[in-house]
């Protein structure tokens, strides 16, 4: 099992199962102003809008793929 933390637009703080990940979004231009930088879609269809980018979410994953 991987986790990976990532912030809500909300500040609070997520540890996150990568095996519960359906599809992690780079957020639209409209999002990104509400300070929405990825939509994170998982199997059971909950959601979260996080202030992480695609690139500290995908630094993570790297991670604990070594």
């Amino acid at each position: 099992m991987t986790i990976i933390n990532v912030q809500d637009i909300n500040g609070r703080c997520h540890m996150v199962n990568t095996d519960a990940i359906a599809r992690v979004t780079e957020a639209g231009a409209s999002s990104q102003w509400h300070g929405v930088k990825t939509i994170i879609k998982f199997i059971d269809g909950s959601v979260i809008e996080a202030r992480s980018t695609m690139n500290e979410i995908s630094s993570q994953l790297s991670e604990f793929q070594r």
